[in-house]
């Protein structure tokens, strides 16, 4: 996927709540990125993202579980709406999705973000390089998003619902 939208641009969308009245639609045909829940937005079949990114182990069980599998109830509305896209994973989950045969094997991606791993104020920055460990930047936007964007050669990144506020 190394520079396939070179020059281009994306759009990712985030999970916050000021995306619960915005018209997505005029997303149709760009390079977008939804995330972890996203799916549930009423736009989301009709733009066909090209890319669904999840980081997050709490769909797993957490980063605990020992016999890490999806969340039924994810999975179920997913695999429903989601038929197409390219879905990105935590690598330490490629055994359980493609085992449980909810999703086509060729929509499915991982990249290497687990344990250990380092937050990306604890090292100052972040590496944007998608061949190597995937460092924590708190939201699947940042750990996974911007970095797959980036390796596709993206020269504009737009972010939508990424209300960052987290209630601090």
């Amino acid at each position: 996927l190394k520079d396939r939208w070179k020059g281009g641009r994306a759009f990712i969308i985030g999970n916050g709540p000021s995306l619960k009245q915005q018209d997505l639609l005029p997303l149709r045909d760009e390079l977008t990125f939804f995330t972890n829940w996203g799916f549930l937005h009423p736009d989301y079949e009709a733009i066909r993202p090209k890319f669904h990114c999840s980081s997050s182990h709490e769909i797993f069980g957490g980063w605990g579980a020992k016999n890490p599998r999806l969340n039924e109830d994810f999975a179920t509305k997913f695999a429903a709406r989601s038929a197409g896209v390219r879905k990105v994973f935590s690598w330490r989950f490629e055994e359980s999705l493609r085992a449980a045969g909810t999703f086509a094997p060729d929509e499915l991606d991982f990249m290497l973000f687990d344990r250990p791993k380092f937050l990306i104020d604890e090292i100052g920055g972040i590496d944007l390089d998608v061949r190597k460990i995937m460092h924590d930047g708190y939201t699947v936007v940042i750990t996974f998003c911007m970095p797959l964007a980036v390796h596709l050669g993206v020269k504009e990144i737009f972010l939508l619902g990424c209300d960052c506020d987290y209630g601090i």
